[in-house]
């Protein structure tokens, strides 16, 4: 799990566009169909619904990331490439 990518991916979650939205919708229906999400502990859906009432309280039992903030991270993709980064060579131009 990447720490920063985290990060990035719950600021990113609060101040989402409405494309942004739907991506991070498309990506946690792709990943609640999957049979390595898990749900997070008490504590973890504490914290998730003090920064967003809305948040999904699952992390992915693949890469042990909070589905919540990996899903809204632009930079994120899905470790068995489910889906992938929505960040290509070209947006650095």
């Amino acid at each position: 799990m990447n720490l920063k990518e985290i990060a990035k991916g719950w600021y990113n979650f609060v101040v989402a566009s409405a494309e942004h939205k739907q991506m991070i919708e498309e990506r946690l229906a792709i990943c609640d169909q999957c049979p390595h999400k898990q749900q997070i502990s008490t504590t973890g859906q504490a914290l998730i619904h003090a920064i967003n009432k809305q948040g999904s309280i699952y992390y992915c039992g693949q890469c042990g990331c909070p589905l919540a903030g990996k899903t809204a991270n632009l930079e994120s993709s899905c470790p068995l490439s489910k889906w992938v980064s929505w960040v290509t060579p070209q947006s650095y131009y």
